[in-house]
């Protein structure tokens, strides 16, 4: 599981303190040792029978529709002979604002250390956050977390208005995402706008999975549709819903190996953050 795929620099810290990026250095490292060990293959692949002394397969997914996902993933991944899935939120692919949580960061790197921060915040009411790690892993985030989508995406407009922040990622648009589809990668549904799930009433549940596949019909994914859960938020009532909007494969934040080819609708995947080659330590002992 990644995310983005940036360089590190003045507007990318959060993204990579938090270990939702890594630089296109270390993803092209990364990828060769994967491509040693493993055979790199599409996410409904993984459990397609295979003769014997067949390579453990592995699949690439990459979260959120990030636009150097493929601006810079893609290009890497086919020197390596690999296709992903990308799992895109349907809010910004339409053209919507950008992730709560990518607005806070892109507020976070206009403000943090600047003389107004802490009069800013304690103004508005939010937790005065000291330093980086408390920005994006600390408890002002899990307060951020916490508020109505509503109030809190008021609340990120006006701080950003006050601090001069603009919000420098883009993402994929419909477009973007068909480009990705014709260089062979599937597309995915991963929400709207990044709820929590099993948080949902019904109706908003049924109304955020319904559009994520309207949005795999827009974009031509005519393969199995794939789904991840925001942030691996998910339920028994979660997983039905899913099944119910006709996903055939559903991914979660679970760290494990999928060895378990029934549980489609709760495929585990490991997180790879950081520089070292082995993009997780789970996967240094597989044979």
């Amino acid at each position: 599981m990644y995310h983005r795929v940036c360089e590190r620099g003045p507007d990318t810290r959060c993204w990579f303190e938090r270990g939702t990026a890594v630089t296109p250095a270390a993803l092209e490292r990364q990828l060769a040792w994967l491509s040693e060990r493993f055979a790199i293959v599409p996410l409904e692949e993984l459990h397609a029978p295979a003769g014997a002394g067949a390579r453990p397969r592995i699949a690439l997914t990459f979260d959120d529709g990030y636009a150097d996902t493929l601006e810079i993933a893609a290009p890497i991944c086919t020197r390596y002979g690999a296709v992903a899935t990308c799992f895109a939120c349907a809010g910004p692919a339409r053209g919507g604002p950008a992730l709560w949580f990518d607005a806070w960061y892109a507020i976070v790197h206009a403000g943090l250390g600047r003389r107004p921060w802490d009069d800013v915040l304690l103004r508005r009411g939010v937790p005065v956050a000291a330093d980086i790690a408390a920005c994006v892993g600390g408890g002002v985030k899990q307060w951020l977390a916490a508020l109505p989508a509503s109030e809190r995406d008021t609340l990120l407009r006006d701080l950003a208005a006050e601090l001069g922040a603009v919000v420098p990622v883009a993402y994929l648009d419909l477009d973007g995402l068909r480009r990705l589809r014709r260089l062979g990668w599937r597309i995915g549904g991963h929400g709207v706008n990044h709820r929590h799930l099993s948080d949902c009433d019904e109706p908003t549940l049924v109304a955020e999975l319904r559009e994520s596949r309207r949005l795999l019909v827009d974009v031509d994914e005519s393969g199995p549709r794939c789904f991840a859960y925001p942030n691996g938020a998910f339920s028994e009532r979660v997983v039905r819903a899913v099944a119910a909007e006709g996903f055939d494969f559903a991914c979660t934040v679970e760290r494990a190996p999928w060895t378990e080819p029934k549980a489609r609708l709760a495929i585990p995947r490991v997180f790879s953050r950081g520089d070292a080659q082995i993009p997780h330590p789970l996967l240094a002992n597989v044979s």
